[in-house]
């Protein structure tokens, strides 16, 4: 009979060696026993435990009162909420439940407005280095008259119990004339309304002073006594608001109704004061933050928009970078949200500060949109139909969104407020790397729209190991009460995804690692005083086996403190055609032994038959051999441990020998000896 040793040999691949071996039964003859590598079991090393490298994180905004730890792209906080060119982000009561908060677009919008039939304007809208926005009817000349206007849209809370302050410069070419007003006008007016507002007639007034309808405030008329430049500071009175709305129009219109004269106006700003005085916010035209866009131009009644960046878009994110998590976790990103008025859409949004967005997207005409804009305007990447969709009805929005190399995965669910999901879809996409989520608001017909959020969560779907040596590995998550929370198989990255509700937290708990072949690599316990959450990162420490052929040894790292480790040490081969009853034999008196060391030992065959064990307990000797023995046949058969230390940077050495006899009486045996270099790592 002879027996062969297979040693996992680390990354070395040995063909030949020679283990020494004496006799222990009479008028035995065994020839020298060669030292060989084979495949199985096919991974050489060990799990020696589990480090946190990063914390998970579970954020609900219910937006009773603002948050200050979002931030909204170019806008301040203020009394009123968080105000800017671009949108007003505001806490308003008819929230699902409780308050919501809104998310409305703010657009300035230019128009030009033939005024009598027989003469043609020619109104321009000029950004000034004064930091103003001229409504210029000079530098075509005295000929063309017509009115100019600039014109905001806004829900009455923002305008609501404050005094409206405009400064401007005007210029006239003559004098004691009327050349603008300034008004409040309870309407939403469009640039666009050649049919009533613009269209033409024979007067100067704009339309709403010559009609009385839309109803208006009149905050100003601006009268020129004298030719020239003046300045003028104009405030209202505190607007009391109640019965009009919900929605208002800020109106400036610039009359030149004089084919001999000529006219501008330079708007630098307009403020919002609260009832003592102080200023809310001030709108202002800073030169070379914004452009003039003209939609239609060359006409009787040109129009367009004021562009501060992202016209008719407004955003506001949680300000707490989510990168790491879709790497390893994903994140989910969920909100309730209510389009209660005008065109557009209301979303969840990924973007990473520098003018690059993902929108996920429920808009007014009934679809869910997953959109990208990289500073150049929106594209559609997926789009899907949502049945039944009716406008001022609440539904649920959930993203969830991972990173693997360069490229993000997404996938959008809408649900109504019962649960029940409506539509999905999914996309990828590799145009850039999201840092931040939140919400953002759209008008797509770039006039106004009016979404309410409520109840915006960050969570990470699941808990994740990452650094495992390969694919399929598998990792489980036990609670202490020895309950399955989750499971899940490592990719080719190494990264084992446990999914969990995004809402989990544990109070201690047990993590699982197996080799690909199922064999059990690590469990890792961690008390109920340690918080396990979703969104926890844990990186899976091992180290290789190493196997010098020289000495005879197999030295292996094992787990210490909470970490267990479970591995194969050396695989067990008889020649072709021959078998042996076996067992493993500890030498104490060759051995020295860490007092932190409590570890078993033992032979598993290839049917997975199972030795007894060799166990010492924190450095003591319980089993010294591992009874009964087992048959050991072929090439798959290996000494499996299962322990760990005390402490880490522990050593200990023990003396082994493979006991191989030929028949169940064990008589006739062969003892090899094998040393096992067991160590705890530094960390």
């Amino acid at each position: 009979m002879a027996l062969i040793l297979a040693l996992i040999a680390g990354l070395t691949t040995l063909h030949a060696g020679v283990f020494s071996y004496r006799i222990m039964s009479n008028s035995v003859v065994v020839q020298p026993l060669n030292l060989v590598s084979i495949t199985y079991p096919p991974q050489n090393l060990t799990c020696t435990g589990l480090s946190k490298i990063i914390s998970g994180f579970y954020y609900q905004e219910s937006f009773e009162s603002i948050p200050l730890n979002w931030v909204v792209i170019n806008a301040t906080p203020t009394p009123k909420g968080f105000i800017g060119p671009g949108g007003y982000w505001s806490i308003v009561d008819g929230g699902y439940a409780g308050k919501a908060i809104r998310g409305y677009p703010l657009l300035w919008q230019v128009r030009e407005h033939k005024t009598y039939t027989i003469y043609n304007p020619d109104t321009r809208f000029l950004p000034q280095t004064s930091n103003a926005i001229r409504i210029d009817s000079y530098q075509a000349g005295n000929t063309p008259i017509g009115n100019g206007y600039l014109l905001l849209i806004a829900p009455i809370e923002l305008l609501n119990n404050t005094v409206v302050g405009t400064r401007l410069d005007v210029y006239f070419s003559w004098n004691r004339r009327t050349v603008g007003y300034i008004d409040l006008v309870n309407a939403t007016i469009d640039r666009r309304d050649d049919a009533v507002i613009f269209s033409t007639y024979n007067d100067v007034p704009p339309y709403w002073r010559k009609y009385g309808t839309p109803s208006y405030i009149g905050i100003a008329e601006i009268y020129k006594a004298r030719g020239g430049t003046t300045s003028y500071n104009f405030n209202s009175t505190l607007l009391q608001l109640q019965g009009y709305g919900p929605y208002m129009t800020y109106a400036i219109t610039m009359t030149d109704y004089w084919n001999r004269q000529t006219l501008y106006f330079d708007v630098y700003w307009i403020a919002l004061y609260d009832s003592t005085g102080s200023l809310i916010y001030n709108f202002t035209f800073p030169y070379g933050k914004y452009s003039v866009v003209m939609e239609r131009s060359g006409t009787t009644g040109d129009y367009g928009y004021l562009n501060f960046g992202f016209p008719g878009f407004t955003a506001m994110y949680y300000n707490r970078d989510i990168s790491s998590y879709a790497v390893y976790t994903g994140v989910q990103v969920s909100t309730l949200l209510n389009i209660r008025g005008g065109v557009g859409w209301g979303s969840v949004i990924l973007t990473d500060r520098v003018n690059n967005y993902y929108a996920f997207a429920l808009n007014t005409s009934g679809y869910l949109n997953i959109l990208r804009n990289a500073g150049t305007g929106w594209s559609v990447l997926k789009s899907a139909l949502v049945p039944g969709y009716t406008n001022s009805t609440w539904y649920k929005l959930t993203v969830t969104y991972s990173r693997v190399g360069t490229t993000n995965y997404f996938s959008v669910y809408l649900y109504d407020v019962s649960g029940n999901l409506v539509t999905q879809l999914s996309a990828s996409d590799d145009f850039f790397q999201p840092v931040f989520a939140g919400l953002g608001s759209y008008t797509s017909n770039l006039l106004y729209v009016d979404v309410l959020y409520d109840n915006f969560i960050i969570g990470q779907p699941a808990i994740t190991l990452i650094n495992a040596p390969g694919a399929n590995y598998v990792g489980e998550l036990w609670s202490l009460s020895d309950v399955l929370v989750s499971s899940g198989v490592s990719d080719a990255s190494g990264i084992i995804r446990l999914p969990v509700d995004p809402a989990t937290t544990m109070n201690g708990g047990v993590f699982k690692v197996y080799y690909p072949n199922n064999v059990a690599c690590l469990a890792t316990q961690y008390p109920s005083t340690e918080v396990i959450r979703a969104g926890d990162v844990y990186n899976v420490l091992w180290k290789p086996i190493y196997l010098d052929p020289s000495l005879l040894n197999v030295m292996f790292y094992i787990g210490y403190g909470a970490n267990t480790t479970y591995a194969p040490i050396f695989n067990v081969s008889i020649y072709s055609g021959y078998s042996a009853y076996a067992y493993l034999l500890l030498d104490t008196s060759a051995s020295v032994i860490d007092p932190g060391l409590s570890i078993n030992i033992l032979l598993i065959n290839s049917s997975g038959a199972v030795s007894g064990k060799i166990i010492i307990s924190s450095g003591a000797v319980l089993s010294s051999q591992t009874s009964p023995s087992i048959l050991v046949a072929g090439s798959s058969s290996y000494v499996y441990i299962e322990g760990g230390y005390s402490a880490p940077r522990s050593s200990s050495s023990l003396m082994i020998y493979m006991v191989a006899c030929g028949s169940p009486t064990l008589a006739a045996c062969i003892y090899i000896p094998v040393q096992l270099v067991v160590m705890s790592p530094d960390t």
